[in-house]
């Protein structure tokens, strides 16, 4: 667990406090940001009017006031930290109305905490809490309360769940896994035991981890990837790319039993090419009627929305309607 050993309000902060004090006004506490940089005892922080190294920044997720006290609560997560770092110094940024956004204070740590990089798995948070007074007595005073790294659980009375598993691709989150009750399929659960997030495979009733009931989110979202690398419609399939893949059965009646006769019919895509249509293939044709019957097919005049079949007879006899099955490609 981190320990700091001092919050500074800055003389920019200070002047924003008189001004605040002065005409009635409030102050907005704007953003809080982590760094990497050590500011040792040889650095006035007072006069910081910026923090360097800056890791993350985050709004606010809490802001409440009792009296002259202001708490404000921030939470930093790995989601998005490639590379692990050490939270060296932390920046409190405020405002008055429109007026320009200054550094309101900085606190420093004798003991960091590490921010850990990304594993797909478990996500790691820091809450910060900063408690400021402000009076006309002493202008401002600082306190910070912070905790150590937790699991994604110690967010659920600042986030709305929906808001921290639309992250993670979900449909909500169900809370502890370990809590007796049904667990739903697209609903994500924290195993405390393992520390993991899960989501049901199946709909069960389970307080523990099963496998053949659960996944890690991490697999969750890897499948939910698969899922989204195309889309599906009836009976095309198109790709990210662009690349379309179409196919259906078809069928042709009316064919004369004359040796060479043939008949045409336009054959429309379920989906318009975007672009065009680069070939079509017919296959498996067969007979409604006659065993016997012969014929070749044409595409031909193939455009982004259909294609003109042509059937032709090779020999004499045989029924006059058959069906077949085409595949198309394009773009």
């Amino acid at each position: 667990m981190a320990i700091f050993r001092d919050t500074t309000v800055t003389d920019n902060g200070r002047s924003l406090i008189a001004n605040a004090l002065g005409n009635n006004k409030q102050i907005s506490f704007t953003r809080m940001v982590t760094s990497s940089k050590v500011y040792g005892d040889t650095t006035d922080v007072s006069k910081l009017i910026n923090i360097d190294e800056i890791k993350q920044t985050v709004n606010l997720s809490r802001v409440s006031q009792e009296g002259t006290k202001v708490r404000l609560n921030a939470i930093f997560t790995n989601a998005s930290v490639n590379s692990a770092y050490k939270i060296e110094t932390i920046g409190l940024y405020g405002k008055i109305d429109s007026g320009n956004e200054i550094l309101y204070s900085v606190t420093r740590a004798s003991e960091a905490d590490t921010m850990p990089a990304t594993n797909g798995i478990n996500l790691a948070t820091v809450e910060i809490d900063l408690i400021t007074e402000i009076n006309n007595s002493n202008g401002a005073t600082m306190a910070i309360n912070p905790s150590t790294l937790v699991t994604l659980s110690t967010l659920q009375d600042y986030i709305k769940h929906e808001e921290k598993m639309n992250w993670m691709g979900t449909d909500g989150y169900g809370g502890l896994l370990q809590d007796a009750g049904i667990k739903k399929v697209r609903i994500a659960y924290y195993d405390k035991a393992n520390k993991q997030m899960v989501v049901p495979t199946v709909e069960n009733n389970l307080t523990y981890f099963e496998g053949s009931k659960f996944i890690p989110i991490s697999d969750y979202q890897n499948a939910k990837k698969l899922e989204n690398l195309h889309t599906m419609g009836n009976n095309y399939i198109e790709f990210p790319d662009g690349l379309i893949i179409q196919w259906g059965e078809n069928y042709f009646e009316g064919l004369s039993s004359t040796p060479g006769a043939s008949i045409t019919k336009n054959i429309n895509f379920p989906k318009t090419f975007k672009q065009k249509c680069v070939n079509v293939q017919i296959s498996g044709i067969y007979n409604y009627s006659d065993e016997s019957l012969e014929v070749t097919f044409v595409s031909s005049n193939i455009t982004k929305e259909k294609f003109l079949l042509q059937v032709m007879r090779q020999r004499g006899g045989g029924g006059e309607k058959a069906g077949f099955f085409w595949t198309a490609i394009g773009y």
